[in-house]
């Protein structure tokens, strides 16, 4: 197509592959408008009214496409508003978590407003769209449970073998052992002959051999 700055007011220009069009229309501004649809025939146009540098409305051609986006576009600028003001989005480098992103809130909105359409005809106040993800987060997290995954504690230098070792696990509630770099001696085995560990518990703020880790633990006075 075209430059920008080779258009005049009204030109219009298309192109169609299949079920997918570009038309370009020349408005008042300095730049076309330019709209892809897959749901109009790009030679299809309707007769609009503009302002000439009289100020007197004369009707001119514009493409169909571009003629029912003007008409329906607050609906565009709605959704748009429904999706900004409670996004699920986050930020990621990956490009299709956007889209998936993207999608979730487009499914949301679009339940929100059939929502919206349902209360009317029964003539019922709907609840804000706020009031109307915590229902559904609520519902949808409903009676879920997941099984507890032990997580790689922070003192842990290598991640990938540490799921090997029992005494890296978090546990919710109990001890946590972590990885130091000076060896100290055991808590429960060095009363009767020394011996060095590296690994603390930073809970008793002692360090224990991973042999004596969990037996010192389910010792009454250390549970």
């Amino acid at each position: 197509m075209k430059k920008d700055s080779l258009y005049k007011p009204g030109e219009i220009e298309f192109t169609q592959s299949e079920d997918v069009s570009v038309c370009r229309w020349k408005d008042r501004g300095k730049k076309p408008v330019t709209v892809i649809s897959n749901m109009h025939n790009a030679s299809s146009t309707e007769i609009v009214n503009r302002k000439n540098s009289k100020g007197e409305r004369i009707p001119i051609e514009c493409p169909k496409s571009i003629s029912d986006y003007n008409k329906f576009m607050g609906g565009v600028d709605r959704f748009d508003q429904y999706m900004a003001t409670y996004s699920v989005a986050q930020k990621s480098r990956r490009w299709w978590l956007k889209l998936f992103y993207y999608m979730l809130d487009t499914s949301i909105v679009n339940s929100y407003l059939l929502y919206k359409s349902s209360c009317a005809n029964y003539r019922k106040k709907p609840i804000s769209a706020l009031e109307f993800r915590s229902t559904l987060t609520d519902q949808l997290i409903a009676n879920f449970s997941s099984r507890y995954r032990p997580t790689i504690s922070p003192g842990v230098k290598n991640p990938k073998r540490a799921l090997s070792n029992p005494s890296n696990y978090i546990i919710p509630g109990q001890h946590l052992a972590v990885k130091i770099d000076k060896y100290r001696r055991c808590k429960l085995c060095s009363k009767n002959k020394e011996k060095r560990s590296s690994i603390l518990c930073e809970t008793c703020k002692i360090c224990l051999c991973k042999e004596c880790y969990a037996p010192y633990h389910k010792l009454p006075n250390n549970i």
